[in-house]
């Protein structure tokens, strides 16, 4: 997930209308806007509450990065509270 959402973050970035390497347009509601600016914000704001509520109560969180899988939102929690 942090993967993808990574990527896509960039992707959004990159196509800001003030870009002017801009070659399309972008065009996103306002709940996937919250997800692509909020969830690396939450990270980077060390904010656990915050990044929890991305998740639901019956997810599987992959990180790739560490080779670690949390099952449940709880565990995701734990291991969010872990890293930051």
């Amino acid at each position: 997930m942090t993967a993808c959402l990574g990527s896509c973050y960039t992707s959004v970035a990159d196509a800001a209308p003030s870009n002017p390497r801009r070659r399309g347009t972008i065009s996103i509601t306002g709940d996937i806007r919250d997800v692509f600016l909020g969830y690396p914000a939450a990270w980077s704001a060390h904010d656990v509450e915050k990044v929890a509520s991305f998740f639901t109560d019956d997810c599987v969180f992959e990180d790739m990065a560490v080779g670690v899988v949390n099952r449940y939102k709880e565990e995701a929690k734990d291991f969010a509270a872990d890293g930051l």
